[in-house]
């Protein structure tokens, strides 16, 4: 295989209100600008970033033989791979600085998926993958948009063999089955739990999300500090939490309430509005010990 025809390539992983500055770095390309060697690196954001936001790319020209970055040289960039309508590039070409250095901007449509831009000196080109994600669940008010369709399906059998089967906060007359999310679409007669966090007992962040509607998640509005929560287990039992914190206005792309936690919690999850972007309701409980 040829230098020119050599290339690798990395799928760009991000957290959430991480600093621009931390980069997920492509191992570099290499080849010639006339008699030079050179190797053309990439960097982005070093994970997920939220669907219909904009990242910064960069290229970073290197001359082998001598370590020295390439200034005043042209980079040509190119959407070698897009997911949906919105996904865009404000440019086609830039100019590397004195380090060497080029970028792009690059934009997102509303869809998830990675989507692969791919940086070309000459005969070196370098890819590299970003992936952006939808942010917490659309966990909205009564119609007119309500995301249901085939998610809408009898509780007693979507919720079968999960660790928990129910949620109930007696002061506020909730009490709604649990049913397996997908993070996305949410169902019209449960409440789910999202992919990927723990369940009750297990140390960690145990997320639920419901609709705020009648018999689900519309009376959390009401919701207070010291509120008992009871999740009903799969065996007969039942995970005792108290509510320690409420956070009203949750930016819909901050996926942090999301992460594991160093000990058991529940974190609760509606809405406020209709919009994708509108903020969310999350409630935080942890767990009753003792005889509290």
């Amino acid at each position: 295989m040829t230098l020119a025809g050599w290339r690798s390539e990395r799928v760009a992983v991000l957290v959430v209100g991480a600093s621009v500055a931390l980069m997920a770095l492509v191992a570099p390309a290499l080849g010639y600008i006339g008699q030079a060697p050179v190797q053309v690196g990439v960097s982005g954001p070093p994970g997920d970033v939220s669907c219909l936001d904009q990242v910064t790319l960069t290229a970073t020209v290197v001359d082998t033989s001598t370590g020295s970055p390439v200034a005043e040289q042209a980079v040509t960039w190119e959407l070698t791979d897009s997911v949906t309508t919105g996904d865009a590039l404000n440019g086609t070409s830039s100019i590397t600085d004195a380090q060497g250095q080029a970028s792009i901007v690059l934009s997102f449509g509303p869809e998830t998926g990675a989507r692969e831009v791919t940086a070309s000196v000459t005969i070196v080109a370098t890819p590299i993958r970003v992936r952006c994600d939808v942010g917490l669940p659309q966990t909205a008010l009564d119609p007119p948009r309500l995301v249901i369709g085939a998610r809408d399906t009898p509780a007693e059998a979507a919720g079968a063999g999960l660790p928990a089967v129910g949620v109930r906060i007696p002061r506020l007359d909730v009490d709604a089955p649990i049913v397996e999310g997908d993070g996305r679409d949410v169902p019209g007669n449960a409440v789910a739990h999202h992919p990927g966090t723990a369940w009750p007992g297990q140390g960690s962040n145990t997320y639920l999300y419901g609709h705020a509607r009648d018999g689900l998640f519309r009376e959390l509005w009401r919701v207070a500090t010291g509120d008992l929560i009871e999740v009903r287990l799969a065996d007969g039992g039942l995970a005792r939490y108290r509510v320690s914190e409420i956070r009203p206005l949750v930016e819909w792309d901050d996926l942090s309430v999301l992460q594991p936690t160093a000990g058991e919690r529940l974190t609760l999850q509606t809405c406020l509005w209709y919009d994708l972007t509108s903020p969310r309701l999350v409630v935080i409980a942890e767990p009753v010990t003792g005889a509290s």
